[in-house]
């Protein structure tokens, strides 16, 4: 079998090719707007990324105001002078020179555009697949964008403020994704990407010459081992034969309207566990014919850095008996049982591949995977068996904050 975890990886790595959520740069609405063609004052948000530098990735002419804001609290707020960073038009990093005493900063800038409007794919490795929204459809490149190495350029009359635009791209930490286009809010973003990115993934696989497996270890009783190997025919065509999932995207959704969308309840404290509800999102699918919904909400930790593979949560909820859980038993289950952490919950180990960045040799991991059944809905949670503790005690004060 190919990869066995590879749908269950920590969401920032198995599924933010698909989604973009790890915003790099999000335009907003332009300050002073001229209209196409002319230089403009633009703001919009940033933060560091996976190496802890600072981009805009639109190229800006000149930079007029920095303030640093804290992510956990917006009422603190640093306003950097002139002198308090540096600006570099080639890669639009943005140098903070000035200590500021926050964990998780985000850095509002306020620059002058350039004409016609030019943005740098930061962390972009070139010849990787980039798309390009306008308005409700993707943009045709040659015609209304031109992509020179990493970087991107609108075409001058285009005012892509009104038209609203979207760029994502692949890097070697996961996906990236900017623009002033709410992806989140419109489902038709959701299906364009879903069927781009099917057509990518079995046209890259076809011409994939070698692949990661687990496979059982020469020494007995030892862990599997990583193999890298040509796939097998009937390994290509179980991937060929996957059928598309849609993600769409409900950031800020309540629990009555994800209930209403779903067809059963659902109940998702904010904030539990040493965790806080940060995203969620639905998955739809084809099974046998007929439409499958699966909902994935997104816990961070509050312990961890925002970019650490193990600070994210991936908690999953289907209607319970519409189908079976995934099949994940082979050669390398470990063990099974039922713990009581306030509900019957199910626990199994088994042996998986865990990866920190898209294209990185994965690391052979013992894994846990938790399904408990409340009100109609199962529940399902994974994660390196290492943090165990955490994960269990987090899902008994989970199900002690919803009575």
């Amino acid at each position: 079998m190919r990869k066995p975890f590879l749908s269950l990886l920590p969401f920032l790595v198995a599924l933010l090719f698909a989604l973009g959520c790890v915003v790099v740069s999000c335009s907003t609405d332009p300050r002073v707007a001229r209209g196409p063609g002319t230089a403009e004052v633009r703001d919009l948000n940033t933060g560091a990324g996976p190496d802890g530098r600072v981009f805009t990735s639109e190229v800006f002419s000149s930079v007029r105001s920095v303030i640093v804001f804290d992510s956990d609290d917006r009422s603190r707020r640093v306003e950097l002078k002139e002198g308090e960073w540096e600006y570099d038009r080639e890669t639009t990093e943005l140098t903070i020179l000035k200590s500021v005493p926050f964990k998780d900063p985000l850095v509002h800038v306020e620059g002058v555009s350039c004409v016609p409007r030019t943005f740098v794919l930061t962390y972009y490795s070139s010849g990787g697949d980039v798309l390009v929204v306008l308005g409700d459809r993707a943009a045709v490149e040659g015609l209304e964008y031109t992509l020179s190495g990493n970087r991107l350029t609108f075409r001058e009359d285009l005012d892509i403020e009104t038209l609203k635009y979207h760029v994502s791209y692949q890097t070697e930490y996961g996906a990236t994704s900017f623009g002033n286009l709410a992806v989140w809010e419109d489902d038709r973003f959701a299906y364009l990407e879903a069927e781009r990115r099917e057509k990518r993934i079995k046209e890259s696989y076809a011409r994939l010459q070698e692949d990661y497996f687990l496979e059982a270890s020469p020494v007995p009783g030892a862990p599997p081992v990583v193999v890298r190997r040509p796939p097998t025919p009937e390994e290509r065509k179980a991937v060929e034969d996957q059928p598309p999932v849609v993600f769409k995207m409900r950031m800020n959704a309540s629990d009555a309207e994800l209930s209403k969308e779903l067809g059963f309840r659902v109940s998702l404290p904010a904030e539990v566990g040493g965790c806080r509800r940060w995203s969620a999102m639905i998955e739809e699918e084809s099974r046998e014919g007929r439409l499958g919904l699966h909902l994935t909400v997104l816990y961070r930790r509050t312990d961890r850095g925002k970019y650490d593979p193990a600070a994210t949560l991936q908690l999953g909820v289907r209607k319970a008996g519409e189908a079976p859980a995934e099949e994940r038993r082979g050669a390398f289950l470990v063990s099974e049982r039922t713990l009581d952490l306030g509900v019957p919950v199910r626990e199994r180990r088994d042996w998986g591949l865990l990866t920190s960045s898209p294209n990185g040799e994965p690391d052979v991991v013992l894994m846990c995977s938790y399904e408990w059944e409340e009100e109609g809905a199962l529940y399902s949670l994974v994660a390196d068996a290492s943090e165990s503790d955490f994960y269990e005690a987090f899902i008994r004060t989970w199900l002690a904050a919803r009575k």
